[in-house]
């Protein structure tokens, strides 16, 4: 099971993650009290680095063009989280590195499908710790909100390829939804937050502990 762990904005709290477990970490380009400016990410993936270099770090934003995602590169993330709509289900060239995010709709399943039939299926293989291959399904009110997706749905997409769940997940859930929707890895924000940005310890290494079943 891959536990991500999204919107950071402290070096402690980068390292506290890593310390209980987290397989990956979401740093925040996009809108909202979580973003960060470019030097501030900087600084917050060498501390990622600095603690244990095999954590991915990710990059999460809204839609990107070529000349965005190679700026980004250049921080030396391991990938970029970016949303996928419903006219523009093409993630651009560079496929292997953008990781898609769906948001939850009556035709989430539908949506997911012709993105796997788009990239030709998936190379994410079970026991990996990469995120690589995964589609990340979220609530319809988007990333950070505490909104649960629908379970049900995320079930359907999860039976049809590795995918990995966001959207509400808490300590006190995630066990639950891994069950419900047989998903590949779990993504959590505002359910191990004191506030927004600034992370609970205590809260992470329930969640972290919850999702490997401990």
């Amino acid at each position: 099971m891959l536990v991500k762990i999204c919107g950071f904005t402290r070096e402690q709290d980068v390292e506290l993650a890593i310390d209980a477990g987290a397989d990956a970490l979401g740093f925040v380009f996009d809108s909202g009290s979580r973003r960060l400016d470019v030097e501030r990410g900087r600084q917050l993936v060498a501390a990622a680095r600095a603690r244990d270099p095999r954590v991915e770090c990710i990059a999460v934003t809204g839609q990107l063009g070529p000349e965005q995602v190679a700026s980004l590169r250049t921080l030396g993330f391991d990938g970029i989280q970016t949303g996928v709509c419903p006219w523009q289900p093409d993630l651009a060239d560079d496929a292997t590195y953008l990781l898609p995010a769906f948001f939850d709709s009556d035709d989430l399943v539908q949506r997911v499908a012709a993105h796997r039939e788009a990239q030709r299926g998936t190379s994410w293989a079970p026991g990996s710790r990469s995120l690589r291959g995964l589609i990340n399904i979220d609530s319809a009110s988007g990333g950070g909100t505490g909104q649960r997706a629908d379970w049900t749905r995320a079930a359907d997409v999860c039976a049809a390829g590795p995918s990995m769940l966001a959207g509400g997940l808490t300590p006190d859930n995630v066990a639950e939804a891994i069950a419900a929707t047989g998903a590949a890895g779990v993504d959590v924000c505002s359910g191990v937050e004191l506030r927004p940005g600034i992370k609970d310890g205590d809260a992470v290494r329930a969640f972290v502990d919850a999702a490997h079943g401990r």
